[in-house]
């Protein structure tokens, strides 16, 4: 009887471990997966960043080869700020939603108007984008129309669905009377909200993108300062760059024998420098000139500073 008691007493102990893991995961499972989301999309938007900047000087992704570790380093600045804008929007419009709800449920006139003007409302912010999203109407803006008018539309007919449900209707009815349908919407609409916002966020990215390269390329002084030592003549050229020998003493094999500056470290990458003139404003096309970081080249980086380099003409 001891014998059987404890085997009891041990079944109830690891029943009770194997019924605190699921409860565990239910814990983590509202923190884990927004972190994995969110960690996906700093690396798609650091990818945007890095590509849309690098893209002027004609740097493909096959020739950096980033990690997306790098994508989320390279760009910290482009991806907090156009991520936080949506979640602080959530954060803030989500108790006026909540208490909006609260008051229009017990006025079933008014939520049917409000409902029927949010779906005619939405209706046409989706017919406003969607010609964009096939390329019948091109909008010349810089603002990102197309993801957004889709976005607003699908939040309105979210909002004009909520409130025929509060009223008794639409929705209640088809949840009911076809249950898979009802899923299906319900999913559709969820990933047309997230590839919207996705969409208008990596709009903003690569604008920012562009306008960071344009303002490398009219004045590239920010940019870390490298010099360049190599034992053989490079043949680097460029508005800014210049050459100079090494002197050598009688007899001494030196290592390095040319010298060149003038030049900015774009970025480091692949286990290469890609580095461009300090004029390179005279460069057109744009161009990056990459040098391999091997021991037979030294390159010296220095903080920027205009006084170290000749003046562009």
């Amino acid at each position: 009887m001891p014998r059987r008691a404890g085997t009891r007493g041990g079944e109830t102990d690891r029943n009770t471990q194997a019924g605190e893991l699921p409860r565990l995961w239910q814990l983590l499972l509202p923190i884990v997966a927004p972190t994995t989301v969110l960690a996906a999309l700093m690396i798609y938007l650091g990818s945007v960043w890095v590509n849309a900047r690098l893209r002027h000087y004609g740097l493909t992704p096959d020739v950096l080869d980033l990690s997306p570790q790098d994508y989320m380093l390279q760009s910290p600045d482009a991806t907090f700020r156009p991520l936080l804008w949506p979640l602080l929007a959530i954060v803030l419009l989500g108790p006026p939603y909540v208490l909006f709800l609260s008051r229009i449920a017990g006025h079933a006139t008014a939520a049917r108007r409000v409902a029927w003007a949010a779906t005619g409302l939405g209706v046409l912010a989706c017919l406003l984008g969607f010609p964009g999203t096939v390329e019948v109407v091109r909008y010349n803006v810089a603002f990102p129309v197309v993801p957004l008018s889709i976005l607003v539309g699908v939040l309105l007919l979210a909002l004009a669905r909520r409130l025929h449900t509060l009223t008794g209707r639409g929705a209640l009815r088809l949840r009911a009377e076809a249950p898979l349908l009802y899923t299906f919407w319900s999913v559709a609409l969820v990933c047309v909200l997230a590839l919207t916002l996705i969409w208008g966020v990596a709009y903003y990215v690569l604008g920012e993108a562009d306008a960071s390269a344009r303002a490398v390329l009219s004045d590239p002084y920010g940019l870390p300062r490298a010099v360049v030592y190599a034992p053989e003549r490079l043949h680097i050229e460029g508005d800014g760059v210049t050459e100079t020998a090494l002197r050598q003493t009688r007899g001494e094999a030196a290592r390095y024998r040319y010298r060149y500056e003038g030049l900015r470290l774009l970025i480091h990458a692949n286990d290469r420098f890609f580095l461009i003139p300090v004029c390179a404003a005279g460069d057109r096309p744009p161009r990056a000139i990459a040098l391999p970081d091997h021991e037979s080249i030294r390159v010296d980086l220095f903080r920027p500073d205009r006084r170290r380099d000749p003046g562009c003409p």
